[in-house]
């Protein structure tokens, strides 16, 4: 077994490489399964048997919630799944609402016209999208099939300081990793949280990202970005970034993270309640 999937990452990790050196062919709904599905495959095959799994976003794409989806099917076949999303804690009862509703339109409406979804001015970074709520639905309905799973909302945008805010987030982090005896606790964060160290040389303002205060649960720290395509983001205004994985290739990663995951593109997320774009 653990020759077959040494095969099926050394051919993963060629057909990614071939892609890399040419243009991406045209996208079809087709293809862009292939590659969440290729992605999902690297995902578990990099995480093995840990059950802490730290997966860096870039905010307000289409593909990561997908991409999600994937490994939480996956996953639940095995034992319990926790996904851990970056959404504020205030949050939980109404996503707990949501996944013990029949996810009717209504039902839907519910959570996604709540003041937190809504929000548009810069502070509407990506995060609150129509693709992250495909997401609850389909755990929903993955729990409606018998699959215990469930949706952890862990930020605290309560704390002032990001510093202090790192060190809180990996604290509820903490406790849900402990809650869970067994199965995997799959956590959805953004690309500098995920980092298990603050790295050398970074600036002063940086803080030491969340997944260094988990360094003792042996998470597994994953990279997600892609070659091409445009994510959602706030700096002085907010509009599409493009994805920052140009020239780059899925396969191991030295310092912050245990991998990189390189996807063809990245789409903007259905942003709910967006800013205009600039």
């Amino acid at each position: 077994m653990a020759r077959c999937l040494v095969l099926l990452l050394a051919t993963l990790l060629a057909l990614d490489a071939l892609a890399g050196g040419r243009p991406e062919p045209p996208e079809t709904a087709s293809t862009a399964r292939e590659a969440i599905d290729r992605a999902r495959a690297v995902v578990q095959h990099v995480a093995g048997a840990r059950r802490l799994i730290l997966l860096g976003e870039l905010h307000g794409t289409r593909e990561v919630p997908a991409l999600v989806a994937s490994i939480a099917s996956e996953d639940a076949r095995a034992g319990p799944v926790v996904v851990a999303v970056e959404i504020d804690h205030a949050e939980q009862r109404a996503i707990d609402a949501y996944l013990r509703s029949d996810g009717s339109p209504s039902a839907r409406r519910a959570l996604r016209e709540r003041p937190y979804w809504a929000r548009a001015d810069v502070g509407h970074d990506g995060r609150r999208n129509d693709d992250l709520l495909d997401l609850f639905d389909h755990l929903r309905r993955l729990r409606r099939a018998g699959r215990d799973v469930a949706v952890l909302a862990f930020d605290v945008p309560a704390t002032p300081d990001h510093h202090a805010r790192d060190r809180a987030m990996a604290t509820v982090l903490r406790a849900a990793y402990r809650a869970l005896p067994r199965g995997r606790l799959l956590v959805v964060t953004g690309n500098v949280r995920a980092m298990k160290v603050r790295p050398p040389g970074a600036p002063p303002i940086m803080q030491v990202p969340a997944g260094a205060y988990l360094h003792d649960l042996d998470p597994v720290s994953i990279r997600i970005t892609a070659r091409a395509g445009h994510f959602w983001v706030c700096r002085e205004a907010c509009g599409p970034a493009p994805a920052d994985g140009a020239g780059q290739r899925t396969g191991p990663s030295r310092g912050a993270y245990d991998h990189v995951v390189v996807l063809p593109r990245h789409h903007v997320a259905r942003l709910i309640g967006a800013p205009a774009s600039r």
